[in-house]
């Protein structure tokens, strides 16, 4: 997903259109999320913000978060290191994450998408309702240094 600038006026649409009440809380957290590349933690984002806004507890983040995912704004990750993170991306895409660096990159392939949804639908899970698939591809990047997001996908 290519990352944009949003004016605030924007990013308190968006929130509007969500049926939200526009804070500011969620406006910075928001426009925070908005500008990242990153899936962080609610640990993180806090750390990031709190010196910018002093009185922005951890506890408002999780719960700003939480608003902010109900609404359909982000989603959430979960991750095989336990950690709790939360990405603004809402198309379909799986993510690869680093064993080492516990980074996670998105990762754009419409071809595996159609590859995952035509294998669910072929199946027809008796009894239960899919309402998303979350993949997440495990392994190790060989050389960080050189990792290089592209737009329709990853080089590593």
């Amino acid at each position: 997903m290519t990352k944009r600038e949003y004016s605030s006026k924007e990013i308190q649409a968006l929130i509007a259109q969500r049926g939200l009440k526009v804070t500011q809380q969620r406006l910075v957290i928001l426009q925070f999320m908005l500008t990242r590349e990153t899936h962080p933690s609610a640990e993180e984002i806090h750390r990031e913000l709190v010196n910018q806004y002093p009185s922005l507890s951890l506890g408002t983040v999780y719960k700003t978060l939480d608003s902010l995912t109900v609404s359909g704004l982000l989603h959430k990750v979960f991750c095989v290191d336990g950690i709790k993170r939360y990405d603004v991306n809402l198309q379909p895409h799986a993510h690869l994450y680093c064993n080492t660096t516990h980074q996670i990159i998105d990762f754009e392939d419409s071809e595996l998408q159609k590859l995952v949804w035509g294998y669910l639908q072929e199946k027809k899970i008796q009894n239960f309702q899919i309402e998303g698939v979350q993949l997440q591809i495990q392994g190790t990047i060989q050389n960080p240094e050189k990792a290089v997001i592209i737009e329709s996908g990853v080089t590593l």
